[in-house]
Parts: C-alpha cells; structure tokens; sequence
C-alpha cells in the first residue's frame, strides 16, 4: 500500500467531496450517503450526505481511518483504524 487513496466524489453532477475515502457506505433506505473525507492533516473527517434535502453534514470527531460496515436507520458503524489498534465505532446522527 502506498499513499492514502482518495478521489472525487460526485451525485448528479454535483461535486460532494475533492477529498474522498473510497469506504463509502448507502444507509439501508438508500436516503443517506456516509463517506470519510481526508482532512489537511491526513486524519479524517465523518460526513453524511443527505439525497433528499441535498444538504451535507460534517460530523465533528476527527478519525485515523475510517472503514464503514453498516448503516441502518441514522446508526453508522465502523471501524477506526482497522490495522492499527483498531477501534469499533457507533455513531448515531440527525438529519
């Protein structure tokens, strides 16, 4: 493995992040959209994008890395650094 790996993430045309983690995750209902976005620091940020409302919430804890397995309802689970002491995550979140 190399570098940290990221890309442009897109919906209709419309650029949702120049900084995306490939570990995106749709909720269940396919209304969500979560994805880590590396930040300048290389640590990354949570972010959920909402289909309907087209609005894009950026959750406050920074992550090592992030590696998304589920998301059901408005619950988020993970994994935080799946190699490296890796830590389970459960985030709950409002839209």
């Amino acid at each position: 493995m190399g570098a940290p790996t990221s890309g442009v993430l897109s919906i209709d045309g419309k650029i949702i992040s120049t900084r995306c983690n490939p570990s995106i995750i749709w909720s269940n209902d396919s209304m969500h959209l979560a994805f880590p976005e590396w930040t300048r620091s290389n640590s990354q940020k949570l972010m959920v994008y909402s289909v309907k409302s087209k609005e894009l919430k950026v959750l406050p804890k920074i992550y090592r890395i992030l590696e998304l397995k589920n998301f059901d309802g408005l619950c988020i689970e993970g994994v935080d650094s799946p190699i490296y002491k890796p830590k389970d995550i459960n985030i709950e979140i409002d839209f």
